[in-house]
């Protein structure tokens, strides 16, 4: 009786199916990646702009803060930045918050810092 040596029909349609199955994981993390770190760019650019807006009103006369707002347009996405400016009870300082919202204001985020006179 002659011994054939290779494989079997059975043992690479085996092999396909979990080599398939490794590939298709792959993909999907290699998706799941990229999402998350578009995510973590709009978030870095928000922050950035909340950052730089905040710096710009500290460097306003204290008499001439008032609130407002802008859009801001990075890489074709629209970024809107609103900032109020409110007088604390003592009249010596002021509240200023500054909220950054993206993909139509379903995300934000929001810095608050006070200015004295």
């Amino acid at each position: 009786m002659k011994r054939n040596k290779g494989f079997t029909l059975l043992e690479i349609m085996i092999a396909l199916v979990v080599l398939t199955t490794g590939l298709i994981a792959i993909a999907y993390m290699t998706n799941y990646a990229i999402s998350g770190n578009r995510e973590a760019k709009l978030l870095t650019q928000a922050v950035t702009l909340a950052q730089d807006k905040l710096e710009e009103l500290r460097g306003v006369d204290y008499d001439a803060l008032t609130s407002d707002n802008d859009a801001v347009n990075i890489d074709n996405i629209a970024y809107t930045r609103t900032w109020t400016v409110q007088t604390d009870a003592s009249k010596e300082m002021k509240t200023a918050a500054v909220i950054v919202s993206w993909n139509l204001a379903a995300e934000s985020v929001t810095f608050v810092t006070k200015v004295a006179k």
